[in-house]
């Protein structure tokens, strides 16, 4: 039996083939929806096997395991005992050749700062830091006034 399909090609009806791709197809004389199987639509026989399973997932990857901790060995500890003990002793130089060299230094700058204020002062007759100190000391600070 053949049947006229909506876009005029001509079917034959297969209704009991377990094998067929279903296609609706309405005549227009019937209400009816129809099974179609046409020559150019693939069969079990025509059809092309199915592709191959898709590869499994990649394992997930391993958990990163912490470092252990460092164990220092014999060396490290002679490595660090050398260096504290050259590093004091470069401290050591620094501090009692260099820094007392330098508070020497300085001390003389003072010195000569206090030579030169009262000789600036002594020509001037300017009170000098010192007198200026010693007559505030005597004297009652001005929040005490009443």
């Amino acid at each position: 039996m053949q049947s006229a399909c909506a876009n005029g090609s001509r079917l034959t009806l297969h209704q009991n083939s377990p094998h067929l791709q279903m296609l609706p197809c309405r005549t227009p004389w019937s209400s009816r929806t129809v099974v179609c199987r046409s020559s150019s639509q693939p069969n079990i026989e025509t059809m092309p096997p199915p592709p191959p399973p898709p590869p499994p997932p990649p394992p997930p990857p391993r958990p990163t395991q912490a470092a252990p901790w460092y164990k220092p060995t014999r060396r490290d500890f002679i490595t660090a005992a050398l260096g504290s003990i050259i590093g004091g002793g470069a401290m050591y130089v620094y501090d009692t050749a260099i820094i007392t060299d330098l508070v020497d230094e300085l001390e003389e700058a003072e010195d000569d700062l206090d030579l030169a204020e009262a000789y600036v002062s002594q020509m001037s007759s300017a009170p000098t830091l010192e007198e200026v100190l010693e007559g505030q000391e005597g004297a009652p600070a001005e929040g005490d006034k009443k």
